[in-house]
């Protein structure tokens, strides 16, 4: 009887343990399912900051290209400018 005592105190234990292991792997899976529910909420967050980012980007690369025509165009008629008052500038001299 003795052996058979201590053959159910080790099933006992066995099954006691292997409840708290089962727990502790219940716990696991719950911490393993909020981690990739976090993770998956700041990849969307991070797609949707980096599209902002992006249509920021663009935006400010248009104004930038709509910068740079104006600048040329103000620098064409400039160096027209320059042009006709020399030229003026050189009659006014041949006159004088």
């Amino acid at each position: 009887m003795a052996n058979e005592d201590k053959i159910m105190s080790l099933l006992e234990t066995l099954v006691s343990e292997q409840q708290r292991t089962n727990e502790r792997l219940d716990r696991l899976e719950s911490d393993v399912s909020d981690v990739k529910a976090r993770a998956i909420n700041i990849e969307h967050e991070h797609g949707r900051r980096l599209r902002a980012l992006l249509d920021g980007y663009s935006a400010l690369y248009d104004i930038d290209q709509e910068i740079r025509s104006d600048v040329a165009t103000i620098k064409s008629r400039q160096d027209k400018q320059e042009i006709i008052l020399k030229y003026h500038s050189d009659i006014a001299d041949d006159n004088s």
